[in-house]
């Protein structure tokens, strides 16, 4: 048939020789499992509770658990087991708190949690000594030591950043108290492109750093008061080199106007505010580690800067071996590595300087501010800071102030030493 017809052949290219296959092209109806995640939790905060979960999960700490409650034997039966071994040679020392193993104040960790408290330990990238120094006052496992320094010595991060110290010249008197002196600093900040303006106490080693938009003296005197009102207290001696801001009229005024005697160093000689450019090494090798970390994120500048701030405060000084904090503040504050030490609790300090009244004791007291000053008598303590007191055979309960002598009259009736709430 198709011989009756006359034909024309004409090349095509395949690409534009489309060929009808309804078959092939055809949707599929094909179905689709959509999985709906409500909630992503990254790692869970390490506690006590957890250690506590491991330790009873852990064989040997288990078996360390069982002869700790039950006695160890009175000579060593662990010879084939070396790891048995040294729990038994500070056998002395090993007790049970809260279903957690301690090593005297510090808690046992399973080896499960070891590598957890080791990244823990480092995070804010600190040296061998430091680290060790914070882990000793913490956590304990036999091989502690070796581990922070096998730990501290593979870390990338640390090796590209590690710096040479340089030589020790002749320091500054030993600061007695803190704000004694303090040691202030600019330095650029390369990886961000900001000012910084770096202080530092003498006394405590507790460092603050401040982005500054420029290096007028009206910036650097605002920045400046405002550290000092985080204390309400003021430096006796502030260190600086001669840089514009610090040598400018406005400044010397500053310190002038609030006592502050201020110390500027000799010339093209930084060494002689060595504390502070030390501590401006320390930050910027610290930053540069961190902001690789926080690549991609949206984490704001003040707050990198904030959370380095906050593992350096809280990690003991190589000079004090106690942290910036603890010598500033008096107390050991509360970090996520304290909250795995069931031992460690917030100090509940009361001050020495208080001292006791005794039954008998002479007082002058003031019922509330609308009353006069009267003289009263101790009749019963009712704890560390309340007392009866009789007042003219009336007893009336009160809060203890200050310490007044046995010859209460030398005092002038208008500085009282107790407080009353009611009768």
């Amino acid at each position: 048939m198709l011989q009756a017809y006359s034909y024309k052949l004409v090349h095509r290219k395949s690409e534009l020789n489309t060929v009808a296959d309804a078959l092939s092209r055809l949707p599929v109806k094909a179905g689709v499992n959509d999985s709906c995640v409500h909630v992503i939790y990254p790692d869970l905060p390490l506690s006590a509770d957890c250690v506590s979960v491991a330790t009873a999960s852990d064989p040997l700490l288990s078996k360390v658990c069982e002869l700790t409650v039950a006695g160890w034997p009175s000579y060593n039966k662990f010879s084939d087991n070396p790891v048995l071994e040294k729990f038994f040679k500070v056998r002395d020392s090993l007790s049970i708190h809260n279903k957690c193993l301690m090593f005297a104040l510090r808690v046992v960790i399973p080896l499960s949690l070891q590598s957890k408290v080791l990244s823990l330990l480092h995070q804010g990238h600190p040296g061998v000594v430091r680290t060790k120094l914070l882990a000793r006052s913490l956590v304990w496992w036999p091989s502690l030591n070796s581990d922070i320094e096998v730990l501290c010595d593979s870390c990338n991060v640390c090796a590209k950043v590690n710096f040479k110290p340089k030589e020790n010249f002749v320091p500054w008197p030993a600061a007695k108290f803190p704000f004694q002196r303090v040691h202030i600093d600019f330095f650029f900040l390369k990886v961000k492109r900001v000012e910084c303006l770096i202080f530092v106490d003498a006394y405590s080693k507790w460092l603050h750093i401040q982005v500054v938009p420029n290096l007028r003296a009206e910036t650097i005197i605002n920045v400046m008061f405002s550290i000092f009102a985080m204390f309400a207290t003021l430096p006796e001696i502030l260190v600086s080199d001669n840089g514009a801001p610090f040598d400018s009229a406005e400044f010397l005024e500053f310190c002038t106007s609030l006592s502050i005697t201020s110390k500027r160093i000799p010339p093209y000689h930084p060494e002689s505010n060595g504390l502070a450019e030390r501590s401006v090494g320390v930050a910027k090798s610290a930053l540069a580690k961190l902001f690789p970390e926080n690549a991609g994120t949206d984490e704001p500048l003040e707050l990198t800067i904030s959370k380095f701030l906050f593992d350096y405060r809280n990690i003991p000084s190589t000079v004090t071996h106690k942290s910036p904090n603890e010598m500033l503040l008096s107390f050991k504050t509360r970090t996520p590595l304290t909250v795995i030490n069931p031992s460690i609790r917030p100090d509940s300090r009361l001050s020495s300087s208080l001292a006791a009244f005794r039954e008998g004791d002479p007082v002058i007291v003031k019922l509330s501010k609308r009353h006069p000053v009267l003289n009263g008598v101790i009749v019963r303590a009712l704890g560390p800071t309340h007392y009866h007191v009789s007042i003219s055979g009336v007893i009336k309960k009160g809060h203890y102030l200050d310490h007044v002598p046995l010859d209460a009259s030398c005092f002038p009736p208008v500085n009282p030493a107790l407080h009353y709430n009611s009768g």
